[in-house]
């Protein structure tokens, strides 16, 4: 068991705000930090009749537009229907949450790019575009989001001067049409999707919103550098005959590559980002300038 000086202070905080975390913390729990998100701490929790998540947000929401009232909404609606984790207790005023535990593990950068897992992935998308909106969910302002890390100097300058990175975004937005309105995740990578198997779960919806279907196929396209072939089997396993249309998905994506840049800007986390995508974002959103 951990011993209770070793259990971090923050996975102590979410426990003792309910009942059963302050029995689990009293019986003894084994506790492991997990790796995945850039900004969020996570951790598994076991005990007797115990196995949950305890994740953390590391106080960057506002720089990093981040709602937690909204990510709840989401993650409720998302949970009822199979495509996240439980909710055990949650707390959006200090960004934390405790989930139930699902088996299974992430994909790898090549199983998300694979054929197979842009068929698994494309059809989870549809059911998750395919709910009602929850009532209490905001929407996605496309372009205020952008304005967002615009108006905000990183405390270190990005690969992209940002004279030339908001030109871009500027050329994006005035292209972009969006494909229609649905529940949203607007972050999906493989890092947020575990395979139990049979079934896909879907994690961090920090960033869900009513928005652009095409935005969420987009995210993926981008996050793995799809090329057009590999655009076209996401959307094939989508739904060809829905509303995003390739030409509405190559839209959406030149948006989210500048949304990427724009929030690891604010995250600070441009050396973290695997080098190979780095360098295909990086590529695209210079591509044309001498």
């Amino acid at each position: 068991m951990t011993t209770a000086a070793d259990v971090p202070a923050a996975v102590r905080a979410a426990l003792a705000g309910f009942h059963a975390g302050r029995a689990a913390l009293a019986h003894g729990i084994e506790v492991e930090p997990l790796t995945g998100g850039m900004t969020n701490r996570s951790w598994r929790v076991r005990g007797p009749d115990v196995d949950w998540v305890v994740r953390a947000g590391a106080g960057h929401d506002a720089a990093l537009a981040i709602d937690r009232g909204a990510e709840l909404v989401a993650l409720a609606a998302a949970s009822r229907a199979g495509l996240a984790p439980g909710i055990v207790q949650a707390d959006a005023a200090v960004g934390t949450c405790v989930l139930r535990y699902v088996p299974g593990r992430p994909w790898s950068r090549d199983e998300a790019r694979a054929a197979a897992g842009l068929a698994r992935l494309g059809a989870r998308v549809r059911e998750l575009h395919a709910l009602p909106l929850p009532a209490a969910l905001p929407a996605l302002d496309v372009a205020a989001a952008v304005s967002h890390h615009l108006d905000r100097t990183p405390d270190v300058a990005g690969p992209i001067p940002r004279a030339r990175l908001a030109a871009r975004a500027r050329a994006a937005l005035a292209a972009y049409v969006p494909a229609g309105r649905a529940f949203c995740h607007h972050d999906l990578h493989h890092l947020n999707v575990i395979d139990g198997g049979g079934t896909l779960t879907i994690l961090d919806w920090e960033y869900a919103a009513a928005g652009d279907p095409a935005l969420d196929l987009a995210a993926w396209a981008s996050y793995h550098d799809l090329d057009v072939p590999a655009r076209g089997a996401l959307r094939e396993a989508y739904g060809r005959t829905g509303p995003v249309s390739a030409a509405a998905l190559e839209r959406a994506c030149a948006v989210f590559d500048c949304l990427e840049a724009l929030w690891h800007d604010a995250a600070g986390t441009w050396s973290r980002v695997d080098r190979a995508h780095r360098s295909a974002l990086l590529g695209r959103l210079t591509a044309g300038e001498r």
